[in-house]
């Protein structure tokens, strides 16, 4: 996926902090009730303790960063196209060379703090791997890169964010929300499914839509569903507006689509063609479902959302917003659009300003 810098630094301190909290939690967990005394701010630093806590210092900043880094690494489009074991044993091989360079940074660390003389280490494979606290420290590690990864699959599997709302219990009881709702579809759909057949064009769609998800984490937009060949993206009305975010990653992922128009007509023989509808406006946010939960809005702002999407074939128009959306967006200077009309949308008593969004530039939300 395409991160800013800001959020790629900020990937990598919470996964610093959380291998921090890892392992000052072995830690406490090691040494308490091991010291002789009643007082407990004693125990947990005394001589022992406190040699630990740099160690576990030094053991947090290297496994951190370089875990953050393999995951950046691999988050790249050529290998999340990979199958999900494929991908794991790439993970875990980088991380079995992460647990080296830690062991060997707190190998160097101990020589330095006095803690065991260079001459009397008896450095061997039997050694190592004999050793309690390096088959301790294997264990640590590995518990917390599965609990990572598979926190990492399940927001993936959520959705960027939706993970934790649920374990919050932020939305059990249907709230109110402002949010900027974007419907995208292919054109003629119907017509290419029946030229390519069901699988070519189910393969169509996952390489599109894969082209659109390299796109989000950058413009800060979230996926609220997938139907068929539709997929509606949402954003709340700060994150959304700024930058002009709700624009600028629909053209994004339409340049990304021209990019790669060689690799779609050498697969499929056609170059994808994507329109889309943009409204915002308040929702009522709820959590659904029993056995398969999942976050859901409702309200006027999602079907006017929908049938804005629904007039873009009459206005000709790749993207078409309403008055609404345009008017809050902060800088327009770099927008191309045009009025296209008063249109009484369906099921609609007044009518709503469209404009169309014709270009605009990709390149500043690059911070």
């Amino acid at each position: 996926m395409r991160y800013t810098l800001s959020q790629k630094v900020g990937h990598i301190v919470r996964v610093t902090l959380a291998w921090f909290a890892a392992f000052l939690l072995f830690g406490f967990i090691r040494f308490y009730g091991t010291i002789h005394t009643d007082d407990v701010a004693e125990q947990l630093w005394s001589s022992a303790p406190r040699v630990y806590m740099s160690q576990i210092f030094i053991a947090a900043v290297i496994t951190g960063l370089l875990y953050g880094l393999v995951d950046l690494f691999v988050d790249k489009p050529k290998y999340q196209r990979w199958s999900f074991w494929r991908l794991m044993a790439l993970k875990g091989t980088l991380h079995f060379f992460i647990i080296l360079i830690t062991l060997t940074a707190l190998l160097i660390g101990r020589v330095r703090l006095g803690i065991v003389e260079f001459t009397d280490l008896n450095i061997s494979v039997a050694y190592i791997l004999n050793n309690k606290s390096f088959q301790v420290f294997v264990v640590l590690f590995t518990l917390t890169s599965w609990l990572m990864n598979a926190y990492q699959q399940m927001n993936q599997k959520f959705g960027r964010g939706v993970l934790i709302e649920m374990l919050l219990g932020q939305y059990h009881k249907p709230q109110e929300a402002d949010r900027i709702l974007m419907f995208i579809d292919l054109k003629s759909s119907v017509h290419i499914a029946e030229e390519l057949g069901h699988i070519q064009y189910s393969l169509l769609l996952q390489d599109c839509y894969f082209d659109l998800n390299t796109q989000l984490s950058r413009y800060k937009a979230k996926i609220y569903q997938y139907v068929g060949d539709q997929v509606v993206l949402h954003w709340s009305l700060e994150d959304g507006l700024q930058d002009s975010n709700c624009i600028r990653c629909f053209f994004a992922f339409i340049n990304r689509l021209k990019e790669r128009e060689e690799h779609y007509m050498k697969s499929y023989g056609l170059s994808p063609y994507f329109k889309a509808g943009a409204h915002l406006g308040r929702v009522t946010v709820a959590e659904v479902g029993v056995l398969k939960r999942s976050i859901a809005f409702h309200g006027d702002t999602v079907n006017t959302a929908s049938r804005i999407h629904d007039q873009c074939n009459d206005y000709q128009q790749q993207l078409l917003v309403s008055r609404d959306l345009l008017s809050r967006l902060v800088d327009k200077s770099d927008l191309k659009y045009v009025f296209v009309g008063d249109e009484i949308l369906k099921g609609k008593h007044h009518s709503m300003e469209l404009y169309g969004i014709q270009d605009v530039s990709t390149q500043g939300s690059l911070g």
